[in-house]
């Protein structure tokens, strides 16, 4: 783990047409947070907290092998 999993991230939506969530670690009361994709500040919209789990990558063969000794 790379202590992603343990933080909580907060999303926030672009109202603009281009609906990018952006999560940031930050949560801001009185200023919004800009889009990662189009930069637009003012249509962001909260949408509440988030947390990261990683999944299983689905382009890799688990065979469950286990040490007989």
């Amino acid at each position: 783990m790379n202590g992603l999993e343990d933080k909580i991230y907060h999303g926030y939506v672009c109202q603009t047409g281009c609906g990018h969530t952006t999560l940031t670690d930050k949560y801001y009361k009185s200023k919004r947070t800009h889009c990662a994709v189009c930069g637009v500040k003012t249509e962001m919209q909260y949408q509440g907290e988030f947390k990261i789990t990683k999944q299983p990558d689905p382009n890799k063969i688990n065979l469950n092998l286990t040490n007989s000794e």
